[in-house]
This record gives C-alpha cells, structure tokens and sequence, in this order.
C-alpha cells in the first residue's frame, strides 16, 4: 500500500521539498518493513494538548458539548531520515500507516464522543511524529445555578490509554499554546485549567490520566439586568407599601406580589427541571412572602386598633417597658397603660402600633437582602 503525500504539508515543511516524488518514493521505502501494531518504545511518553475549538451548555440536557483538537506527540526512532539527502525535513503521511496512542476520552457520553482518526500524521527527520484527533464530545454537567443568569459552570474532560499501563505508555501534559476559541451562542469559555493524576483500578493497574477542565460562563446580560429590574421594582413597591399607613398599603402590597410571581413564573419555565435553585428565585420569593405577611399584618393590626375590651395585664405590662424606648401612646394613654387600668383602646392601639413597627423592621431587613440580591446579579 503506497503512503500518500500531502502536497499541502509539503509545502509548508521548514526544508523545502524539491522533489516531491523522490520523497513519496523515499517514505515508501521507510514505512516497508514499518510494524504499526508495536510501540515505538516501552515505556514511550506522549506529550499532549488539548486546543479546545468551542464549548456549549445544553440547559435542557445539563451537558456540555465541546470541539476540540487532541494533539499528541511523541518519538518514533523508526521514521527517522537524513533531510539533507531527501531534500525535506518533515513531511505529512496517513495515520493508517503508523502505530498511534491509544488515549481515549473516559467521561464522555457513549452518544457524544466521535474521534476522527483520518487525520494525517506529521513525521519529522529527527523522528518526532505529531498526530492530531479531532473531537466532538459530550459530557454530562452537575449544573450549580446559584448565580443564574450570570452563572458559570465547570465540566471536566479526562483522557488515558485503555490499553497500556502506565509502564508501557506514560501520558506527559504539553504546553497549552494561545488558540481562538469560537465564541457565539448563549455560553463563553473563560479558561481551561489542565492536571495530570495516575488512575489505578482493582487489580492493580496503573495508567496516567490527563484532565482538562473548562470554566463556561453564561452570556445573559439582558435577563441579568431584567432580573435585576424586576427584584428592585417589587422591592420598592413594598417599601413604598411600607410607609403607608396600614388602610392603604393592601393594594400596593398586592401589586408587589403579582410583579414577584409573574417573574418567578417566568424565570423556573427557563430552567432546566433538575437544576439547583438560583439565588434570583429565591428573592423573587422572599417578596411574595414579604407582601403576603404586609397584607396580613395591616389586616392584623387594622383588627387590634378597634378592639375595645380590656387588654391583658401581661400586654400593659409589656407596652409599658417599650414605652420606655419609644413612644407608643399619647401622654394620657401611656399613663393609663402604666396603670393597668384597662380602658382598653387606648392600650390597643399601642399594640396595634407596636405590631406594625415589629412587622416593618422585619420588612425593611428581607427588602434589603432583596436588593443586596438584585446587586449581585449586576456584579
């Protein structure tokens, strides 16, 4: 079987060819007596790269898929020639006619992982041999939305050889050159960080493997500043509820609820089904709350001021140690309260004031997280 030369890569070799067909003879003589189903050495070292080309989120599916370039490279004393006799240092040759690694990717999904082993080798005079295995790959994602829609994921991609041990073939990681990643979509890769850990199984083998983990970040600038939006809308609205007296602050309050749960509503039919909950819904939530407990603490309070039985002593009692830091009652009433003497309305109406300021420190502090919320997503 004849090797075929690229024209291309002969082209490009750092000593020009000036005969190609000398050379395509010379590489057919060198590759004869080849043996590509034995190792070039043992133990052998495989420096390799990955250059990642694009990387997407599925939400639905909670993976990531990736386009990737494997590059590998390794000495073969076997393919070595005199380049000044053959007019050229390196030339490119079909990968079907040489022993190549067998690094495969572990953690992809069965369905995802294609690896096109067409690629042609690069040989160099000196033996070096550079191959190239171009992937399309899936893997599945833990997906941690906290953050959402700013969030930012990590999915990891380990490489070993399901063949050789660690004795025979030893995986080495390789500088990872500047490369242009394809950037489009709803996802942006932020960087790739690279390890290298020897795996042993049950019986006792050992191999090298190689990961390469991706950050990905989501580009939603849109829906973070609608999330944003929405969250200091509502919370303004119940703040605005707040410093009304408790007769008008119904209708406010409601407004505040329906903006809340229109959005949540919203934003859980983005998500996929078995995603953490973001700390967007959260806050979306805690305004419902907030505005179903203001609804109900003005109804609250709205029933004590009118109440005209005698109040409890254990009430007169209390109202008359937080008169003390702040004022509830008129002068009359406080002295009547202090008394014990019930004419009740008056010692009511101090509770009724005293729950109202109770429910809307407790409102002032959830519409502060609120707002620390909608900040974050900004950031």
């Amino acid at each position: 079987m004849l090797c075929l030369v690229s024209l291309h890569g002969l082209q490009h070799c750092h000593g020009q060819c000036s005969n190609v067909t000398q050379l395509s003879l010379a590489l057919d003589t060198l590759l004869a007596t080849y043996d590509r189903e034995r190792a070039p050495a043992t133990p052998l070292v495989v420096d390799a790269v990955l250059e990642v080309r694009h990387a997407s989120v599925d939400d639905r599916t909670s993976s990531v898929r990736m386009l990737a370039d494997l590059r590998m490279f390794w000495q073969d004393e076997r393919v070595k020639w005199n380049d000044s006799e053959w007019g050229c240092d390196n030339a490119l040759v079909a990968a079907e006619l040489l022993w190549l690694p067998d690094v495969a990717l572990l953690n992809a999904a069965a369905s995802g992982y294609t690896g096109d082993a067409s690629m042609r080798a690069r040989l160099n005079s000196s033996g070096a041999v550079e191959w190239v295995l171009r992937l399309d790959a899936s893997a599945p994602l833990d997906m941690l939305l906290e953050r959402w829609p700013t969030d930012e994921q990590t999915v990891t991609f380990m490489f070993c050889s399901k063949v050789h041990t660690l004795d025979e073939l030893d995986l080495a990681l390789k500088p990872l050159p500047l490369t242009a990643v394809y950037q489009t979509g709803a996802w942006e890769l932020l960087s790739v960080a690279r390890s290298s850990a020897v795996w042993q199984d049950a019986v006792g083998v050992r191999r090298r493997v190689l990961t390469w983990q991706l950050l990905l970040r989501r580009r939603a600038a849109g829906a973070a500043h609608a999330s944003a939006a929405v969250l200091c809308a509502a919370a303004l609205m119940l703040l605005t509820a707040g410093l009304l007296p408790p007769k008008e602050r119904t209708v406010i309050a409601i407004a505040a609820a329906l903006t809340a749960a229109f959005s949540l509503v919203t934003w859980t039919l983005r998500l996929p089904p078995s995603s953490s909950c973001p700390l967007v819904l959260r806050a979306a939530a805690a305004v419902c709350t907030c505005a179903a407990i203001a609804c109900v603490g003005a109804a609250i309070v709205q029933r004590v001021s009118v109440r005209t039985a005698p109040p409890p002593r254990w009430l007169c009692t209390l109202l008359s140690k937080v008169s003390t830091l702040c004022r509830l009652t008129s002068h009359q009433e406080s002295e009547s309260v202090a008394g014990g003497g019930g004419a009740g309305s008056g010692a009511w109406r101090a509770a009724a004031l005293l729950l109202d300021r109770t429910l809307l420190v407790v409102l002032f502090l959830v519409l502060l997280v609120v707002l620390a919320c909608a900040l974050a997503i900004l950031i």
